[in-house]
């Protein structure tokens, strides 16, 4: 099993000498991820291939929607629209223009212009205006105006006309033409006639209604201020007359209103600010007497009045008392109740204490004494305070009398001026009949409906399926949390070291019979063929895993995954076969204790392998199997043990791996899962290098970001990882730099036709 090829020198194998595109890592063997995340994310190409990832998403959203939206409208029934058109009269002709001003004052600037046109505008749209519409034609009991079908209109009861109104405004529009006079008035109905009925109907009742509103407006007001110009002459002189008496019998003719408004505030603000220190006089010894009277009931010692501790007999009386019970206290631990002088001390102390009541009773009533005092005070000051607002209140009544008796004289004699100024105007003012608008078109029954639009509608459903389609694919893609890109990885600090790409299950053609067959296939599809595009990228993977910069080769590999399905077998055993292709001796050990797979893939015998070498059955080159492949061996996983991760936690592994370093260059073990049991990680801890593999749009990133920091934690050296099962036609154009060569022929392996991967079952 000599080889001629040095051991830092994975490439240099005559077998391997056709030219091919690999570089150093440090010459981005795959793309670097961008600057900026977020120019990546929203690159064209990237958003392009999400399209085209999610197109059947997008198709099916965008014929649901625009289907839909079809057979609604063609089940919508036809709308025909009539249409009137109206000239504004903002300002009519007067003519005694110069003599008098008319009742509705004409608009002669721009702003007040628009204002008019607005303010008729929203009359047009009003419910009063619909409403009379409604009674002028009868649509409040027309049962077909409200849709009601022919077999149910036997029973049908004629609607409110408020409802018909509200029913008319809904199919009512009113636009005004831009920098002109004119207004379309617009209705429309299923019923062609009863539209241009309608319409009609809207402009002629709006230019009554406007007329009466004039004629009626400058007759009423002329009516009116007829009537109230006698009376006001009147009022007036009562006015006059009562306000003179007024000011007489309340001797406001000696003293003004303000001299006397100034002097009931002083007497106010005096009593009121004595009151309130009153107030807080009372409060205060209100608290001093409530203090006083609690520590009368309690026991005098334990008395926390404020105003009894700082008082000097009754704190001497308190510290006396406090000495003698503690004299008591000292003497009672020596001497029984009995003794003399504990006698003694009980005279003391109750003397004491009948002494300290007796003060503190003293300054109870004491304290209750200056309580009724302010007590009598405030209640003098409130009267007065009471009596200073009653005054100030009448003398506001008085105020008030006044102003209004003034002002009512003031305001009669200033009617009286403007009405008959305003009622000669008005009396010629309401011979002139100008309406504020004409009926420019009327409208004529319509030929053609204008709804539904079905063409429209789903063309614009189109459009809006489109974009609904293209949000769920991105919304979808950005929600996708597995691993869709070497970026991904990048970003968890992991080096990634290529791509292995998807491939269609068939080899030379032929369709294989199983999926056994299928994932052996798989596995040994590099050796099969040679010059495939998973052969190329795996020999880029070779190359790269040599320019690691490590200061000695790697001779002891560990290829594991997050988890189950992901392929680390079939990189193991991809590996494997490229390394004996570039001459090394490899040795291929299936340390998947739980569900091992590799004598499946080169048809070996499982009766010995590594638990029979770590329980002593057999020695590691009895163990070993050959395989077809020259330059590969494997050491299959044995017999099934009921402890794996044990087994391989001893120093007999160790040995195994030291015993298989001295006789191959490479030792490549494939581990179970690591996100499933601990035995991957064991192994990796005792191991040179971890090769992480993982699947896209299958692994987790919060899963590789896991083992990663699991694997870290151990000490164990991670090489870096394989991006497992690329389709690198629509969601790798990042890795459009991993080309190769077939013969002379230089391929991109992103348009590949023959492009299968190893996207094996583990």
């Amino acid at each position: 099993m000599a080889t001629d090829s040095p051991r830092g020198s994975l490439d240099e194998h005559p077998e391997n000498r056709e030219t091919h595109f690999v570089t150093h890592p440090q010459d981005n063997p795959v793309p670097q991820k961008p600057a900026n995340k977020d120019l990546g994310r929203w690159d064209p190409r990237v958003l392009l291939a999400t399209l085209r990832k999610n197109k059947w998403l997008i198709l099916s959203t965008t014929v649901v929607i625009s289907a839909g939206v079809g057979f609604w409208s063609m089940g919508q029934p036809p709308v025909y629209e009539a249409e009137c058109v109206l000239q504004y009269e903002p300002s009519p002709s007067q003519p005694l223009e110069g003599a008098m001003e008319d009742v509705v004052a004409p608009v002669d600037s721009f702003w007040l212009a628009q204002e008019f046109f607005a303010t008729q505008n929203r009359i047009l749209k009003s419910r009063s205006l619909a409403e009379r519409v409604v009674t002028k034609v009868g649509l409040h009991t027309d049962p077909a105006f409200f849709g009601v079908p022919a077999e149910e209109r036997r029973t049908w009861r004629p609607a409110t006309v408020t409802a018909a109104a509200a029913r008319l405004q809904e199919r009512l529009t009113v636009e005004q033409e831009n920098e002109t006079r004119l207004v379309h008035v617009r209705v429309t109905d299923a019923n062609a006639e009863r539209a241009t009925l309608v319409a009609n109907a809207f402009c002629d009742v709006y230019i009554d209604k406007t007329m009466e509103d004039r004629l009626g407006t400058a007759v009423s007001a002329f009516n009116w201020l007829n009537t109230r110009l006698g009376d006001l002459n009147t009022h007036v002189d009562e006015s006059e007359r009562a306000l003179h008496t007024f000011r007489e019998q309340n001797g406001i003719l000696d003293v003004s209103m303000e001299v006397r408004q100034e002097i009931l505030a002083t007497r106010i603000r005096f009593f009121s600010e004595a009151l309130t220190k009153t107030r807080v006089r009372h409060i205060e010894l209100l608290a001093r007497h409530r203090q006083l009277q609690s520590s009368l009931a309690d026991n005098p010692l334990s008395v926390s009045a404020s105003t009894l501790l700082q008082d000097e007999q009754v704190g001497t009386l308190r510290q006396a008392l406090h000495g003698k019970l503690a004299e008591r206290d000292a003497l009672g631990t020596r001497y029984s109740e009995e003794h003399p002088q504990l006698r003694a001390l009980d005279a003391q102390i109750t003397a004491l204490r009948s002494q300290l009541t007796t003060e503190i009773r003293t300054r109870v009533e004491a304290a209750a004494l200056d309580l009724r005092e302010v007590e009598a005070e405030e209640r003098g000051l409130r009267g007065a305070l009471e009596e200073a607002r009653q005054a100030g209140s009448e003398f506001n009544q008085l105020n008030s009398e006044y102003a209004r008796r003034n002002g009512e004289r003031e305001n009669y004699s200033h009617l009286r001026t403007e009405v008959l100024q305003r009622s000669t105007e008005i009396g010629l003012a309401q011979q002139l009949r100008v309406a504020l608008a004409s009926v420019v078109d009327r409208a004529i029954v319509p030929r053609s409906q204008v709804g539904p639009r079905t063409p429209l509608h789903v063309l614009l459903a189109l459009v809006v399926g489109l974009l609904v389609g293209c949000a769920l694919a991105y919304l979808r893609n950005s929600l996708d949390r597995t691993v869709r890109s070497a970026e991904h990885i990048e970003d968890l600090g992991l080096t990634v070291l290529g791509v292995l790409p998807t491939f269609k299950r068939e080899l030379n053609g032929k369709a294989l019979k199983s999926e056994r067959d299928s994932d052996r296939q798989n596995d040994l599809l590099v050796h099969q063929q040679p010059t495939s595009a998973v052969a190329e990228c795996a020999r880029a993977i070779r190359t790269n895993l040599a320019f690691l910069g490590t200061d000695e080769p790697l001779r002891s590999i560990v290829v594991a995954s997050p988890g189950p399905q992901e392929g680390k077998t079939t990189m193991a055993s991809t590996l494997a076969i490229v390394l004996v292709q570039a001459g090394k001796r490899v040795l291929l050990v299936d340390t998947d204790l739980r569900k091992p797979r590799l004598r499946r893939v080169f048809g070996l015998s499982s009766k010995d392998g590594v638990t029979t070498v770590l329980l002593g059955e057999k020695r590691l080159t009895e163990a070993v199997q050959r395989t077809e492949i020259p330059g590969l061996s494997v050491l299959t996983s044995g017999p099934l043990a009921p402890n794996p991760a044990e087994l391989l936690h001893t120093a007999r592994f160790r040995e195994l791996l030291r015993e298989a370093q001295e006789v191959f260059d490479i030792v490549i073990l494939d581990s179970p899962p690591l996100g499933v049991v601990t035995d991957a990680v064991l192994i990796a801890a005792q191991v040179k290098g971890t090769l992480l593999v993982s699947r896209m749009r299958q692994t987790s990133r919060v899963a590789l970001r896991q083992v990663t920091a699991q694997l870290r934690g151990v000490g164990a050296s991670i090489v870096g990882v394989v991006l497992n099962d690329a389709d690198l036609s629509t969601d790798g154009y990042e890795y459009s730099r991993y080309y190769y060569y077939r013969g002379t022929e230089y391929r991109d392996i992103s348009t590949d036709e023959a492009a299968t991967s190893p996207a094996a079952a583990d």
